[in-house]
Formats: C-alpha cells, structure tokens, sequence
C-alpha cells in the first residue's frame, strides 16, 4: 500500500521580481509515496494560492500576495491532499523568509509595536538536534529586546536577546536548551524604545512535538538512510532507544 507522507520543501527563495518561488517534491525516503490529489501553499491569515494539481512541484506566490509581510519575517507551509475515504491532509512548514520593504520607521517618535508572534516550527528529537521550537516575532520602534521563555511553571527561566541591528525589527528564535516532548512552552518577546521610555510584550504558547516512535522515521529525519549510516552518529550512545529519547 503506498504511503502518504507530507511534503519535502526543497526550494524556498524570493525572486527578482519579488514574488515567493517554492519547490517540493515527495518523501522519497519511502519506496512507495502515493502522489496526492491536490496541492497548495498556505501562508498566515489564509491561502497562498488555490489548489493546484498534485502533480504540480513547484509555484510562485505573487509579489501581491506577499506585499502584507514587507519589513517581517513570512512563515508558512506547502499542504498535500488525498481525496477519500478519508481524506487526508498533510503539511510541511518551509524556512521562513525575510520580505524586504515596509518602511521601517526610526527609533526617535515613534513608540514600540506590540511584537507579532507565530510559530515556525516543532520539531521531534533527532541525532543532529534536540526537541525544538522555532518562533518568529515582528514589531518595529525599539531597540533593545529580549526573548523569554520556559514552561508554564518557570515561564522566564531563559533569556535571549534580540536587540536590532540597524532597522531590522523582526526575525526567528529556535530554543537552545533541551525540551521535553508533548510539552507546553510559554514564549514573551518584550521590546523598548528607551528614547520613548515605552515597553511592550506579547507572548504565545506552544507545545512541543512528540518525539519519534518510529525508528525508521527517527533516522530518516537524522539523515541516515542505512543500518551502516549508524556507526558515527551513534557512536557513546548505549542504544538507538536511548538516542531517540
């Protein structure tokens, strides 16, 4: 029976006349991935783009489009669709993108934003990284920032600044401390424009993923495509178990 498997973004980049250019292809880690019916690119707030064909691998989302996100980060995904019974619905995040533009104003006059959030992305333990979480965050005005984050009961036990560099007042945090799966995380993106004297915060929580079951999807997702792949990444780990929890 073939296998239904979300996306592989493979291209992600914004091309000279602005517009967001996008490539995709199956997982062909499995022998039998079963192409889908439809396929389409969402972004925040709604679709990129209508449905295409699922044999389509590639498009490009109008400057248009992505005008909205000019002076922020632009985070989204690539969706497959299997008609049914049942349907079935699968995504892939791809990296996100800095849209230039948006006349960023200067620090003197102008009050902080309350920062956006959004999620970027979960990602289950692998043998190149630990449980992780990436957000992204936008506001404009401040110049000194900082992150803070921990689980519910310790909400600011880690710190992460994000003071701007020149007039970039938005980007991308990826946790750098070890999570537990299955795991609500409190982020707070505080920022301050001290010619202003005004601070403002927002704050998203998100659970981690749950981490791997699966050993074949475990090293898929680590980069190993055989037993004999195992030897250096394994290496001081007492188990493959062990590596995966």
């Amino acid at each position: 029976m073939a296998s239904r498997k979300p996306p592989v973004v493979t291209v992600v980049q914004l091309t000279d006349e602005g517009a967001l250019h996008l490539e995709w292809d199956l997982d062909r880690f499995f022998p039998d991935p079963e192409e889908p019916d439809e396929v389409w690119v969402e972004l925040p707030h709604g679709l990129a783009t209508e449905p295409m064909d699922g044999a389509v691998r590639e498009t490009d989302v109008p400057a248009a489009q992505i005008q909205p996100y000019a002076g922020r980060v632009l985070a989204g995904s690539v969706v497959f669709k299997w008609a049914g019974p049942p349907d079935d619905v699968q995504g892939s995040a791809f990296p996100p993108v800095q849209v230039p533009g948006g006349g960023t104003p200067g620090h003197t006059g102008q009050v902080p934003s309350v920062p956006v959030l959004a999620i970027v992305a979960r990602e289950p333990k692998t043998l190149q990284h630990e449980n992780r979480i990436t957000i992204s965050w936008s506001s404009y005005s401040y110049n000194s920032g900082d992150i803070f984050w921990g689980p519910h009961d310790q909400p600011r036990l880690h710190t992460h600044n994000i003071n701007p560099h020149g007039a970039h007042y938005s980007g991308t945090f990826t946790t750098d401390h070890p999570l537990r799966p299955r795991t609500a995380y409190r982020f707070t993106v505080r920022v301050t424009n001290g010619f202003e004297h005004r601070t403002v915060e927002s704050e998203i929580t998100v659970t981690s993923a749950a981490n791997h079951s699966s050993v074949r999807r475990f090293l898929a997702e680590s980069g190993v495509r055989t037993p004999t792949g195992l030897r250096g990444p394994l290496h001081g780990v007492p188990s493959l178990r062990a590596a995966m929890n």
